[in-house]
């Protein structure tokens, strides 16, 4: 057996040689002057490496292949190289790159032109002359968000720089530690100076008024005239704004990391009362009359179920 597979690896050797050396008639490919770097096969003979594809064939400029084995031994045959192996993922890679590109573009257009996003909402905001933010104007006194909302931080122990968004807003003051120890100050938190400055929280937050509102649906307007036509619709009554009752289902958080703290306001569908005796069905009725009447302009459908957001990258004690 042994006998057998020698005879014929000596030939190919043989004919690798003679491919190989200098003066053959049918020498491998010659190193190219600028064509940047090259394997050395044999005396006066080259491989150039920027013919590698993937299944480990290696290319030469005559169109030729030389495929390298276990045995490092290399044989030479005449068919024409492969192209190079391209990853499966690389056409969906390739069109996310080019759909991100387009809404940059798209975005930039709605810019150039006066557009913006609109959004239509039922305001929550109600004024807290303690707590919030002086110029804070109450929507509603339905609801004090500040019962949900853990302003001495107590079990929270960050958010983000906004702080507290419903209940009156944001002072922007330093957080006063109730038990009597005056403001916390941290001892990472300097000024120019050198002087601890007092924070509270993760840091000092940035006054804002209370402006938390349930978004119910999106428009994307392409220009300031789209505007100027979605303000005139509603000021003209094309949208049929019934009672507005809401019921507050649950406090919950999203997906995002650290998350934000939310309420959500879900409407359940239920076949043996009519839907305006569902929870918060007002808000379905609205979002479905705006995205059909909108859809034209831009109206994107809304994810489910309606929320607000009380304070953002929340962190617990």
């Amino acid at each position: 057996i042994k006998t057998k597979l020698e005879k014929p690896r000596e030939q190919i050797l043989n004919m690798t040689d003679k491919a190989c050396i200098k003066g053959g008639k049918e020498p491998l490919s010659p190193a190219i002057p600028g064509s940047g770097s090259a394997c050395a096969m044999g005396a006066g003979s080259f491989l150039d490496d920027n013919t590698v594809d993937g299944t480990g064939t290696l290319g030469t400029a005559e169109g030729m292949t030389a495929s390298v084995g276990a045995d490092d031994d290399t044989m030479v045959s005449d068919t024409p190289s492969r192209n190079k192996i391209q990853s499966r993922f690389a056409p969906v890679v390739e069109d996310a790159r080019q759909r991100e590109k387009a809404a940059i573009e798209a975005a930039a257009a709605r810019v150039a032109a006066g557009g913006a996003d609109v959004v239509i909402g039922l305001c929550l905001s109600r004024k807290n002359p303690t707590l919030g933010h002086p110029n804070t104007v109450t929507r509603q006194t339905a609801f004090d968000f500040n019962e949900l909302q853990d302003r001495d931080y107590k079990y929270v122990s960050s958010t983000d720089d906004s702080g507290w968004l419903a209940g009156g807003g944001e002072r922007g003051d330093p957080y006063f530690d109730q038990s009597g120890g005056g403001s916390i100050i941290s001892s990472k938190s300097e000024d120019s100076n050198g002087m601890k400055v007092k924070s509270f929280g993760a840091g000092h937050k940035i006054a804002a008024p209370d402006r938390v509102h349930i978004p119910i649906i999106q428009i994307n307007a392409a220009s300031s005239a789209v505007i100027e036509e979605i303000v005139s619709a509603l000021a003209r009554g094309e949208i049929f704004i019934p009672e507005v009752s809401i019921l507050p289902e649950t406090l919950s958080v999203n997906n995002t990391s650290p998350p934000d703290l939310q309420v959500r306001f879900g409407c359940e569908k239920n076949d043996d009362t009519p839907p305006e005796e569902w929870p918060n069905w007002c808000l379905e009725f609205l979002h479905n009359q705006l995205y059909d009447y909108f859809a034209p302009v831009g109206a994107r459908w809304s994810k489910r179920p309606f929320r607000i957001t009380l304070a953002r990258k929340v962190r617990w004690m």
